[in-house]
């Protein structure tokens, strides 16, 4: 038996072919590929709350932060492109390396907020390649302290020491 196509059958194929390619398309995603790292605030507090990047490379343990940093008790995780980069010794790393920071209290226990950077851009650019996002939250996304590519206040401090503004040791301890 032959089966002929109709209009309606090679519609529906037709429809279902369109459907399928653009799913599969990135021709059409106007946003930059950073990785696996979100870059909009919401998003990326949405992603810090999930515990999403404790699958990162880290530190094993809370400690004092190193240098001149304003930040408090921390812990490091590194994604899987600025490791690659990190362990490769490149003196500027990909885009879509990304680093999250945990903050703590005094107590070393208490999560009190993140700071998190994203290689956004290939050529860092004095740190205008680098997303920045800090929040002293845990439970209130909506109002980030610091939120942007090329923060002055973030690139001040990450500028020296370290490579290409990642400034934790590394390999990580």
């Amino acid at each position: 038996m032959r089966h002929q196509l109709t209009w309606k059958s090679s519609g529906i194929l037709l429809l279902g072919l369109a459907l399928s390619g653009a799913a599969c398309s990135d021709d059409d995603d106007d946003t930059e590929n950073t990785g696996d790292v979100p870059t909009d605030a919401s998003e990326l507090f949405t992603f810090l709350s999930a515990d999403n990047y404790r699958s990162f490379a880290a530190e094993t343990e809370v400690h004092s932060p190193n240098g001149n940093s304003p930040h408090k008790d921390v812990r490091v995780f590194v994604n899987s492109i600025l490791e690659d980069s990190l362990k490769a010794g490149n003196s500027e790393h990909p885009v879509g390396s990304a680093s999250v920071k945990e903050l703590y209290e005094a107590d070393k226990t208490t999560l009190m907020g993140w700071a998190v950077m994203v290689k956004t851009n290939a050529q860092s650019n004095g740190g205008q390649g680098w997303y920045w996002y800090e929040i002293f939250s845990t439970t209130d996304g909506s109002n980030p302290d610091f939120d942007g590519n090329g923060l002055v206040a973030c690139i001040g401090c990450h500028a020296t020491g370290g490579t290409d503004f990642f400034r934790t040791p590394y390999p990580l301890e």
